[in-house]
């Protein structure tokens, strides 16, 4: 069969609900811009028995240069932008040695990111105000859960001296944690903006205050901000969260030149993501445009996606931003243009997506219910 019918929603095809841009972009990008391809372009012509000097031989010669002049000069441009150049390629780092610590790794993207490193046999602490539902995981001794509202600097610090004296000092931090409200700017109380400050932005301040010192003393370590698309752009019932998010990104921006200028730390390396929608519980009833026509220029991400993308980057002795899907990177040059802008933000849906949303509870088990499940 080639659909399958999903309750409460239409019927989905199975080849062309998969089939998006991206796989074009990444087929292209393996073919037709690809340097070693662009090679054997006019080498292939020449073959055919046509001249050096001739038309089809020399458009061929001038595709080739084209491609590998663009593929080159990006190069180049990361070598000069990076905090720590490397000529040819970065290392790799050894899984072994690290100690990544997660700020919200109970559940979504973060769980799932505890869960695969985990299984990998690397070592990872969590942060979270609930415990993970990794029991019976394979690797979940890998995983050392530390009940924490990281919005509060006092339990980041009590934490973190835990963390310190029990397992040792973390290599790569992961600021995960965030919180979405999903209301209007009028309906927001101050508990709800204060808890969307603390947690998305106040919490990765407390982070770098409490572990950064030991990576700035060791010279090496892995800052990894999890920030979002609605950094760049705004959008209705979203105005805290787009707030802190934009907000994540100079964040980023300024501790990656203050390490590489006043810590003289190139080695700590500092990576950015700004993916759009992901398919996790933090907007699992938030609504999207539908039409196949939407979802073949800007598909959801899977979790399972975006954490094979995560581990990529943290492998990578290297500084790097994510930006996935891939029209999120021209989102920083259509907001700036008149009308183009609108038109982008009416055909997302946008401005909607968040009318009917709901926010899932926060469950927070307090330590008496944790040693109850323990004797459990």
């Amino acid at each position: 069969m080639s659909t399958v019918q999903l309750e409460g929603e239409r019927a989905h095809h199975l080849v062309f609900d998969s089939f998006n841009v991206e796989i074009i972009i990444k087929v292209l990008k393996l073919s037709v811009f690809s340097h070693f391809f662009a090679i054997f372009v006019p080498l292939t012509i020449r073959g055919q028995g046509y001249p050096w000097f001739s038309t089809p031989t020399v458009y061929g010669m001038i595709y080739a240069g084209l491609v590998c002049f663009f593929h080159l000069a990006s190069h180049l441009l990361t070598i000069a932008t990076s905090p720590k150049p490397y000529l040819l390629q970065p290392g790799f780092v050894d899984w072994q040695d690290q100690i990544v610590l997660i700020t919200g790794g109970a559940s979504g993207l973060g769980g799932l990111l505890a869960e695969t490193l985990a299984m990998r046999g690397v070592r990872v602490v969590v942060l979270d105000v609930r415990k993970g539902e990794w029991e019976g995981e394979v690797g979940v001794h890998n995983i050392s859960w530390y009940q924490c509202d990281v919005s509060k600097k006092a339990e980041v610090d009590a934490c973190a001296k835990r963390i310190r004296e029990e397992i040792g000092d973390p290599t790569m931090l992961v600021n995960n944690a965030g919180v979405v409200q999903g209301k209007k700017i009028l309906d927001l109380s101050e508990e709800e903006v204060n808890e969307t400050i603390g947690v998305n932005l106040a919490a990765q301040f407390w982070i770098l205050k409490a572990f950064l010192p030991k990576m700035i003393e060791k010279g090496t370590g892995h800052v990894m901000t999890v920030a979002s698309v609605m950094g760049l752009v705004g959008s209705a019932r979203m105005t805290d969260y787009c707030a802190t998010k934009a907000a994540v990104i100079q964040l980023h921006e300024s501790l990656k030149f203050e390490l590489k200028s006043q810590y003289k730390t190139p080695s700590i390396h500092t990576s950015l993501l700004l993916p759009s929608f992901i398919h996790t519980p933090l907007f699992s009833t938030a609504q999207l445009p539908r039409s196949r026509f939407f979802r073949f220029f800007a598909p959801e991400l899977e979790p399972h996606e975006v954490v094979k993308k995560m581990i990529g980057i943290l492998s990578v002795e290297a500084s790097q931003t994510g930006m996935w899907p891939s029209y999120v990177k021209v989102v920083p040059w259509i907001r700036w243009v008149k009308g183009v802008r609108e038109v982008a933000q009416w055909f997302s849906g946008a401005d909607h997506a968040m009318d009917n949303f709901v926010r899932a509870p926060r469950k927070v088990v307090t330590p008496a219910e944790d040693e109850d499940e323990k004797r459990d």
